[in-house]
C-alpha cells in the first residue's frame, strides 16, 4: 500500500488485532536501566546541539536557522498528516486561497503556539489542547461543533497516517492525557514524558482529527516545557518524517499493545527520533553557518 506521498507502508492490521487499546498502562510505565540509558544518549544529542557555536554563539545571527527550521517543521509534519508537497513549492502554496493553503496554513497556525503554550500545557492541558484542535482543524471537513471538543465514542477518527490502530475510548484517553501531562505520576524524564504524550495522542485519539499533529506539538512542548529543549531547535517533526511513515506507523503498531515490552520499544525508538532530529539540526545549523559566513565575507 501507498499513501499519496508513495511511502510504502506496512500491510494493513488484521482484525483480530483492531482490540480496544489498554492505554492507561501508560501511566503506570516505568523506565528499565536500558531505556534510561537511551534516554540519557538522547539527552546528551541534544545537549550537544544547543551548545554548538556556529549558530548559537552570543551575538551569533539566529533568526535564519529559526525561519529555516520552521519551514522544514512545516514540511515534514504535512508530510506526516499526508498532505504532500514539495519543499521548494512551500512558501508560494501558503499564498493561495486553496484547500492545500489552508491547511498548510493551518499546520503553521498550530505550531506557531507551541513555545508560547507549551508552560500552560503542562497547567492546563484541556485548555491548550482545545485551542490547538481549533488551530489544526481551520481547514479541514469537520462541523464546527465537533472542532474544540473530544470525539464521541462511536465517532472513528481520522487516519492520515493509514495505522489502524486498535480503539480507544476517548473519555479514556482525555483521563490518561491529561494525567499524563499535568501530573506525570511516575516522574518521568522529559523525553520519556514526552514519547508516552506523543503515544497517547496518537494511538488513544481523543479527538476526530488532527490528533497526530497535536501528538507531535504536545510532544516538542513537554521537551520546551521542562527546558530539555527550551527554544524548540531539535527538529524531532523532521527525524520523524524523514524515517519514513511506515516506520513511524510499525512503531504506534507495536507499542499499541501497552505491554511493558512495548512501551520501552517506543521510548527507545523515540529516542532514536530524538538523536536523528539533533542530527538534522546540527546539519541545518552547519548550512546556515557557511551562509551566514558568506554574507560575512562579502560585506
Amino acid at each position: 500500500m501507498k499513501t499519496s506521498g508513495g511511502d510504502d507502508l506496512v500491510d494493513e492490521p488484521t482484525a483480530d488485532k483492531m482490540t480496544s487499546v489498554f492505554l492507561s498502562a501508560i501511566l503506570d510505565y516505568r523506565a528499565t536501566d536500558e531505556v534510561s540509558a537511551a534516554i540519557a544518549a538522547a539527552r546528551d544529542a541534544v545537549d550537544a546541539v544547543l551548545q554548538s557555536p556556529p549558530v548559537f554563539r552570543p551575538g551569533a545571527p539566529r533568526e535564519l536557522f529559526d525561519a529555516r527550521l520552521a519551514a522544514a517543521t512545516l514540511h515534514a509534519d504535512a508530510h506526516l498528516e499526508a498532505v504532500d508537497i514539495p519543499a521548494a513549492a512551500l512558501a508560494a502554496e501558503m499564498k493561495l486561497s486553496s484547500a492545500l493553503g489552508e491547511r498548510l496554513r493551518a499546520i503553521a497556525a498550530l505550531q506557531s503556539r507551541i513555545a508560547t503554550d507549551a508552560q500552560a500545557l503542562l497547567q492546563s492541558p484541556p485548555r491548550v489542547l482545545a485551542a490547538w484542535h481549533l488551530r489544526a482543524t481551520a481547514a479541514m471537513d469537520l462541523p464546527a461543533e465537533r472542532r474544540g471538543q473530544p470525539r464521541a465514542a462511536s465517532e472513528k477518527p481520522d487516519d492520515p497516517l493509514n495505522a489502524g490502530l486498535p480503539d480507544c475510548d476517548p473519555a479514556t484517553a482525555v483521563s490518561v492525557i491529561m494525567s499524563l501531562l499535568s501530573e506525570n505520576p511516575r516522574a518521568l524524564a522529559p523525553i520519556a514524558q514526552a514519547a508516552l504524550v506523543h503515544l497517547a495522542l496518537l494511538t488513544g485519539a481523543p479527538f476526530a482529527a488532527a490528533n497526530g499533529a497535536l501528538g507531535r506539538a504536545a510532544a516538542h512542548a513537554v521537551l520546551m516545557a521542562r527546558g530539555t529543549d527550551p527554544n524548540g531547535r531539535i527538529a524531532i517533526t523532521c527525524a520523524l518524517s524523514h524515517m519514513g511513515r511506515p516506520a513511524y506507523v510499525r512503531a504506534l503498531r507495536d507499542a499499541a499493545s501497552m505491554t511493558g515490552d512495548a512501551l520501552d520499544a517506543w521510548v527507545m525508538w523515540w529516542c532514536d527520533a530524538v538523536i536523528a532530529g539533533a542530527r538534522y539540526s546540527t546539519s541545518l545549523m552547519s548550512e546556515v553557518a557557511l551562509e551566514i559566513d558568506a554574507q560575512q565575507a562579502s560585506t
